[in-house]
């Protein structure tokens, strides 16, 4: 099993992604929807990094869990 953490600096939050190094499966744990509230926009640069980690290492995603309510937390 490894955990790897991502951390938003501007929430201050942290996602993980837990695999399996053996089925090559993994969850992602509390993705960061990046929120710009002066502009009122979105983007996906956390989610993207993410995203990348799980390409880089030919992961299969088979859960989103989201362990709390959270305004950046959109899956």
């Amino acid at each position: 099993m490894r955990i790897q953490h991502f951390f938003d600096n501007d929430t201050a939050t942290f996602t993980y992604v837990v695999s399996d190094d053996t089925s090559k499966k993994c969850a992602i744990i509390d993705p960061v929807l990046d929120y710009d509230m002066f502009a009122g926009k979105t983007s996906t640069v956390s989610a993207d990094r993410v995203m990348a980690y799980v390409k880089s290492h030919d992961l299969s995603v088979v859960w989103i869990l989201e362990t709390h309510a959270h305004a950046d937390h959109v899956t």
